[in-house]
């Protein structure tokens, strides 16, 4: 059984640093990412499953989930390691500051 990333409790979480170019540009887009975490709920390896568009956020997205922490993975009655995927959304708008 793959968790979900909503059934995973999430105990600290880094927002990805906007690409300062694709900013300027009004660049959005999204990238999938999938991650390991060990029994301790930290990330142990994440790889961008996919990117639209390709290469713009991948650097940013990957930077960001290795510094997420979760609540360990329990597993039936032992912990465990668990892969997740999920999508990180870039948006010009959300990144810009009033």
């Amino acid at each position: 059984h793959q968790p979900a990333a909503s059934e995973l409790k999430r105990t600290r979480y880094v927002p990805p640093e906007y690409p300062k170019d694709a900013l300027k540009r009004g660049i959005g887009g999204e990238v999938r990412v999938r991650f390991t975490l060990d029994a301790d709920g930290k990330v142990r390896s994440a790889e961008v499953v996919n990117s639209s568009p390709a290469d713009v956020f991948d650097r940013a997205a990957l930077d960001a989930v290795r510094r997420w922490r979760f609540k360990p993975p329990a597993v039936g009655n032992f912990n465990s390691e668990a892969t997740v995927v999920t999508n990180i959304v870039f948006r010009p708008d959300d990144a810009k500051t009033p």
